[in-house]
């Protein structure tokens, strides 16, 4: 520099030196000015402590979202936040004192799914170019205004709740454009489950998949309208789901659903969900259950009367124990009356003829239909709280039957110190005569019997035959409907059943034989041979009728009845009936 110091000295003066090195100090801060204008060094904007102290006491706020109080948010540092999109789960606090989010949050899409935090510890956001996915969203705090341009796209639906968590800070190397996935590492974390929807399943209101009967068991808002056959439902209170959609119902409330004979003769009921507004007004209000059942089909055969009435009948109003109303369809006022001993004693409610009804009959339980699991009988493992032997006790104290059980022929004694077993001989007057019942009755008497001889039709009076038939020991009588009053029967009774020729032992077996086990009552049965059957003065040996009686079976229902049942009598042997009536003796004395 000596070497050219004369030079600049001759050359410039001494005030013009001083401005040259003015100008050139002040040349040297607009380039450092200008370099840290345009490069922005990192370490001169050191990141905040983000410390968020939650209550989770507060009210107010959006629901299941939980106040931050006294927490000091520092601002975002940069501009640099006004990334291109926070297209998804922005961070939102509520409750919290922080300060304004920088004009370049501007994010042109805050969309779905946000996190929403509760009593945790959250270090601060990066400066990220651009948070494309996931970010944190925190409610119910106290929140500087966003500025205007916050106004962005649409804040929506279904933020994750996180409780009683403490997140990690994001590192600063997330300023890397675009998180796009992964949300901050949570750890120690208690996450309430997610709310899980699912549709109640309601339990069928009809079942109708019993072999016997179809029926319906209704709780809620009832309507029955006799004149449209119809039971409404309010679905107000029934509500339906997927694996259920089914809202009606069609019923014919007769247990005997397999036999079209029987069923032509039942009338049909729909069973159906309305809306409140579609259900007509109710002209009656009832407390009580309703049974609704029908009293058709084949309910004038004294057998299918019980059979298909009134035992299932007993079996579905028993739980209620006389605090229910019966609702009669295709009701016959004979036959209603025929048993009103049993009605009056199984509910304490007048039976209404529902057919007939002009209004509309309200209840808050009813059962369309009855339950019946087989022939004259009840199915204890269906039905643990019944069964025939509590039916039998109930026809007792409903007739006001003074014999529960026989008492060996030994015990008591009459004038003459001798008591005697009562027989009692169904006579049939139609079909299936015992045409030798006079000399069956002689000869029962000659081994010891009391004898009685009766014969039951829909005119008797029920109460009157009962206590007759309670008054016996033994019933006997050729197969039919009559034998089903071994129902009123003492315990310990004996019932003998004569089976016609014809193969229809099958029969005898299903409609008398099982149910008398489970009533209590020794059983016997007595098979015609060919010789004390009509059918040989009819037909000649070779006829199918006698050579194949099977084949016919073939043929139905129909076939077997015309000729074993309707077109057949009976004449005992009595020779060989007479040990079926000793047998009968000695099971007395045991």
């Amino acid at each position: 520099m000596t070497m050219y110091d004369p030079i600049i000295a001759r050359s410039f003066s001494r005030n013009e030196q001083k401005k040259f090195g003015h100008c050139a100090f002040i040349g040297c801060l607009l380039i450092a000015l200008s370099i840290f204008t345009v490069f922005k060094p990192q370490y001169l904007s050191p990141l905040s402590v983000l410390n968020l102290q939650l209550s989770t006491g507060a009210a107010g706020g959006l629901e299941d979202m939980i106040k931050i109080r006294d927490t000091n948010i520092s601002s975002s540092s940069s501009s640099g936040a006004a990334a291109a999109g926070f297209e998804d789960d922005l961070l939102k606090v509520r409750g919290t004192n922080i300060a304004p989010l920088p004009v370049g949050a501007v994010a042109a899409g805050l969309k779905d799914d946000m996190l929403k935090v509760t009593d945790s510890n959250i270090a601060p956001l990066p400066i990220a170019a651009g948070l494309e996915d996931d970010m944190l969203k925190v409610r119910d705090t106290n929140i500087a205004p966003l500025p205007t341009g916050a106004a962005a796209a649409g804040l929506e639906d279904n933020m994750l709740k996180v409780r009683d968590t403490n997140i990690t800070p994001l590192p600063t190397g997330a300023t890397a454009a675009g998180l796009v996935e992964e949300m901050p590492k949570v750890r120690d974390t208690n996450i309430s489950p997610p709310l899980e929807i699912k549709a109640k399943h309601i339990k069928p209101l009809c079942s109708l998949t019993e072999r016997i009967s179809d029926f319906c068991e209704i709780k809620g808002q009832i309507a029955i309208n006799g004149k449209s056959s119809t039971i409404f439902i309010s679905s107000s209170n029934m509500p339906i789901s997927p694996q259920n959609a089914t809202t009606s119902w069609t019923i014919k409330p007769y247990a005997r659903k397999g036999n079209s004979g029987a069923m032509n003769n039942v009338r049909q009921w729909t069973v159906k969900l309305e809306t409140p507004e579609n259900i007509p007004n109710c002209t009656q209000n009832h407390n009580s259950p309703a049974i609704l059942f029908s009293t058709g089909g084949y309910s004038g055969n004294h057998f299918h009367a019980f059979s298909d009435v009134i035992v299932p009948l007993y079996l579905t109003s028993k739980k209620f124990n006389g605090d229910v109303q019966f609702l009669a369809t295709d009701n016959k006022w004979w036959w209603t009356d025929k048993f009103k001993v049993i009605f009056n004693k199984l509910s304490r409610h007048k039976i209404i003829d529902i057919d007939r009804e002009e209004g509309t009959h309200c209840y808050q339980s009813a059962t369309i239909g009855l339950k019946c699991h087989k022939e004259l009988g009840i199915d204890d493992s269906k039905s643990p709280d019944a069964s025939m032997k509590d039916f039998r006790q109930f026809l007792r104290t409903a007739y006001l039957l003074n014999r529960s059980t026989v008492a060996k022929i030994r015990e008591g004694s009459d004038q003459n110190g001798i008591v005697k077993p009562r027989l009692m001989i169904i006579s049939r007057g139609k079909t299936r005569v015992l045409t030798n019942e006079d000399r069956v009755a002689k000869m029962a008497r000659k081994l010891g019997y009391e004898v009685v001889s009766a014969d039951a039709n829909a005119s008797t009076n029920l109460s009157r035959f009962a206590e007759l038939v309670n008054s016996c020991d033994v019933l006997m009588g050729v197969h039919g409907a009559g034998l089903t009053n071994m129902v009123f029967l003492p315990d310990n009774a004996v019932v003998i059943q004569v089976v016609p020729f014809g193969g229809i032992d099958i029969f005898a077996k299903m409609d008398f034989g099982d149910p008398s086990k489970d009533m209590n009552l020794r059983y016997l049965e007595y098979k015609i041979k060919l010789n004390e059957s009509s059918l040989i003065q009819k037909y000649p040996l070779d006829h199918v009728a006698i050579r194949d009686p099977l084949s016919l079976h073939k043929q139905g229902w129909g076939v077997i009845r015309s000729f074993y049942l309707d077109n057949q009598d009976v004449k005992l042997d009595l020779r060989r009936f007479r040990g079926t009536l000793t047998k009968v003796l000695k099971l007395l004395h045991q």
